[in-house]
């Protein structure tokens, strides 16, 4: 094995939400022939990156929930599970409701994913947003009175919705109360309000590209690409770091290589310049 590449997916390695551009696909098949372990990790969905990912015709991990479920392809192993748990959910509505932002939970069920929230908390902005947001991620969201009906003990992630100012405020309010790894990036759908991922402490992409390094037992060196916040950990920890020029500046000043957008298949560049300056 040459070494391990741990890919962010939307907006790094595709600006399609529903598939990869056939030159990139062909690019990752050429690293994989070359010996390169290949790790695909999101903030978004099991389901969504299974559906860009399943049909590549190679050995792969996959992340789902910036590295709260990990599985190998092709075998379906299961490598890093770590949810929370629903006694911290009402310690997170309190802290929301104060912050004016909503929270989501994302339940993960035999493969299907199905978000849970309380529609009647939601002001006519939010309301028009989330069912815009629910449409065009195409998630299955059901509603609930109180989350005290929620059907699973345990979960991988909560996603809260709000301006990024309110989910800001949010998340320095939740990290020194509650044990959350909780970045804030921009929704992909819609620029004028962010997301703020709570997953457990230990759940980063960082620590997951780790993890995953040791299980391989990787002695070659660790290139990392992503695009947004949810990133950084791993872009830090990495031998290279590519960032997407779509990335905000703060992320593009940790960077060794500076990529061509996602909707310029600048990932190929990326990696070539990544792999040759190693």
């Amino acid at each position: 094995m040459k070494g391990l590449i741990a890919l962010d997916i939307d907006g790094t390695i595709t600006a399609d939400h529903h598939a990869i551009d056939t030159s990139v696909v062909d690019y990752l098949c050429a690293l994989a022939s070359e010996g390169w372990q290949l790790f695909f990790i999101t903030g978004r969905t099991y389901a969504w990156g299974l559906q860009l990912l399943s049909t590549l015709p190679f050995s792969f991990y996959y992340g789902s929930f910036n590295g709260a479920l990990v599985v190998h392809f092709p075998t379906g192993e299961v490598v890093v599970r770590k949810y929370l748990h629903s006694s911290i959910l009402a310690g997170v509505e309190a802290l929301c409701i104060d912050g004016g932002v909503e929270f989501i939970v994302y339940t993960d069920v035999e493969g299907e994913t199905v978000c849970y929230y309380c529609p009647h908390r939601l002001d006519a902005g939010l309301s028009a947003y989330v069912s815009m947001r629910r449409v065009k991620a195409q998630e299955k969201w059901v509603p609930l009175n109180s989350l005290s009906s929620l059907p699973v003990s345990e979960f991988p992630a909560l996603k809260c919705f709000g301006t990024l100012e309110s989910n800001l405020f949010v998340a320095s309010r939740i990290q020194k109360i509650l044990p959350f790894h909780a970045p804030v990036i921009q929704d992909p759908f819609n620029t004028a309000y962010s997301v703020l991922q709570l997953t457990s402490i230990d759940v980063t992409k960082g620590t997951s590209v780790l993890q995953i390094a040791k299980h391989l037992k990787c002695k070659g060196r660790v290139i990392a690409a992503g695009d947004d916040y949810n990133d950084e950990s791993m872009l830090a920890i990495a031998d290279v770091a590519v960032v997407m020029a779509s990335a905000p500046s703060p992320l593009q000043g940790i960077a060794d290589i500076i990529a061509p957008p996602a909707f310029q298949n600048g990932i190929i560049d990326g990696l070539s310049k990544a792999i040759q300056h190693m």
